[in-house]
């Protein structure tokens, strides 16, 4: 048993942002090529219709937890998705 003041384990973090493209679709998998040239397995089980809305050769962002096997996705920001932004609306003067 560990006693109270004892150091915790070194933990990976916990929420982490991955962007690369898509190489690979399997089901609920994607393979994703980081921008560092990395190819990570992602995991999109968790993901609003998962793999579905993602196609090859398509910039991808995700966010979720990284592990030693897989990249947790916890959900999809698309680049060429995102809604532009809206305009501030300012008060007229008086």
């Amino acid at each position: 048993m560990k006693g109270a003041d004892s150091e915790p384990a070194a933990e990976p973090p916990r929420w982490a942002e991955l962007q690369g493209t898509v190489k690979v679709i399997a089901g609920n998998w994607i393979v994703v090529r980081a921008e560092s040239g990395q190819l990570v397995l992602v995991d999109l089980s968790t993901v609003r219709g998962g793999a579905s809305s993602v196609r090859p050769g398509a910039p991808i962002s995700v966010y979720g937890t990284p592990g030693e096997q897989k990249f947790q996705a916890m959900g999809i920001l698309h680049p060429d998705n995102r809604p532009p932004a809206k305009p501030a609306m300012i008060p007229p003067r008086r």
